[in-house]
């Protein structure tokens, strides 16, 4: 039941975006009348099921998966690389946590949820407009760091003391 919600009011968006793409002058009475900040509250308010479940999923596999394999993931696996502690010889599940809060947006999927759950419409559609452009502000640091630092850290291994090296 939680599917077909988000479902129905997700193709409800993607026909009114479709619409304004096709019709500059529909575009401006959508935009005009908030039609199109609505729609995304709806969609985003059905979502919250899927999105608990897709925190949960990011939870197991980028914290307590890599925990359990000293740093590893797939893709890390594939890449011949991994994760490794800075701070200590021993490799621990804050390590994985501190850096999944930022590289795997978990501190703002959890804050979404929080958002959508606890405000009204409006003051969602407002406030979540800035936690969007703070996330996005994380990432750009993260990845600006990662190129222009000699050490190429970026501030999720610089906060979880780690780096990531080949193996």
């Amino acid at each position: 039941k939680y599917y077909e919600k988000y479902d129905s009011s997700s193709n409800e968006l993607m026909e009114t975006l479709e619409l304004v793409s096709s019709d500059p002058a529909k575009a401006n009475e959508l935009l005009n009348n908030e039609a199109i900040a609505n729609l995304s509250y709806k969609v985003n308010k059905a979502s919250v099921f899927i999105n608990i479940i897709n925190l949960c999923v990011t939870i197991l596999y980028f914290v307590v998966f890599q925990y359990y394999t000293n740093g590893k993931t797939g893709g890390k696996a594939l890449m011949k690389i991994e994760v490794v502690p800075t701070d200590t010889n021993e490799f621990r599940i804050t390590h994985t946590l501190l850096r999944s809060i930022i590289i795997n947006g978990i501190l703002f999927k959890i804050l979404s949820l929080v958002l959508i759950v606890a405000l009204s419409k409006n003051t969602y559609i407002n406030v979540s407009q800035y936690v969007e452009l703070l996330e996005l502000g994380v990432y750009l640091l993260t990845f600006g760091m990662i190129l222009y630092r000699e050490d190429g850290v970026g501030l999720h291994d610089m906060l979880a003391h780690t780096r990531v090296i080949n193996s």
